[in-house]
């Protein structure tokens, strides 16, 4: 999941490096418009992949109990990080519908609530 997280956040800071080139040498304003939106786009992408660092870490910190509530939340990190980035340019909405369900799940929602504390 950290491997995964890592390349997907690379690949979105490498896209706002070449569009922020592109932009200060004198882009049109149909490109700056698209890269506003993909900036846009990458703030919610990047705290996302965020996030599921946060998930990741916490798994491998609880994992010597073996805390079903944080392997659960790996499971459904790892899924959603892969229709997230599967869709993300071709379906922006299904991304998000995949995020939003995400975030409204049972065992993230519990450690949101939580803030991790369970991992100690």
């Amino acid at each position: 999941l950290l491997e995964d997280t890592a390349a997907a956040a690379e690949s979105y800071i490498a896209g706002l490096n070449e569009r922020t080139i592109a932009v200060e040498r004198g882009a049109r304003d149909r490109f700056i418009k698209s890269t506003k939106r993909y900036c846009s786009v990458a703030r919610i992408a990047l705290s996302f992949y965020s996030f599921v660092t946060y998930i990741a870490l916490g798994s491998i910190m609880a994992g010597q109990r073996h805390d079903r509530d944080w392997l659960k939340a790996v499971e459904r990190s790892r899924m959603t990080l892969s229709t997230f980035d599967a869709f993300v340019s071709t379906n922006l909405d299904r991304s998000l519908k995949a995020l939003q369900s995400y975030l409204r799940g049972k065992v993230i929602k519990q450690l949101l609530e939580d803030g991790g504390t369970r991992t100690e």
